[in-house]
């Protein structure tokens, strides 16, 4: 993961070299929250802050609250071991785990979709998105 000066035309900082089929990159206040996905875990800058037992795409930040989606991990057989064989356990469910990280406790909300992809917030009140992800539109 790194950064990209568009005037400049060249590499600013690398932020992360150690990460697995990353998504869902996204700039919150307090720092660079992405989805380590093929781990199982949410990282803040370099740091694990979040880990389930499935592939972890799609997230939302709302003050101490993240929204984290979960997708079916797809590639559990013989020939795709090395990428899930130091998880002890892996989930086959999907959903959105809805995470508190000052109190570190989560729930998860079963999705009957296998594979969600991106989490958006939704304001009724305002009725537009309000999305931490830059290029999602107002």
């Amino acid at each position: 993961m790194l950064e990209y000066c568009l005037e400049k035309g060249q590499i600013t900082h690398i932020h992360d070299q150690k990460l697995s089929k990353p998504h869902t990159v996204t700039l919150g206040e307090d720092g660079l929250y992405c989805c380590n996905s093929l781990e199982f875990e949410v990282k803040k800058d370099k740091e694990a802050i979040f880990r389930c037992n499935g592939f972890t795409r799609g997230m939302e930040i709302s003050s101490d609250v993240l929204f984290i989606g979960q997708s079916v991990t797809k590639k559990i057989t013989v020939a795709h071991e090395k990428d899930v064989r130091h998880h002890l356990n892996v989930s086959l469910d999907s959903g959105i785990h809805v995470f508190d990280r000052v109190n570190k406790v989560s729930m998860m909300i079963p999705l009957p979709d296998s594979q969600p992809y991106c989490l958006l917030m939704v304001d009724k009140k305002e009725n537009k998105i309000r999305s931490t992800h830059s290029s999602t539109p107002s």
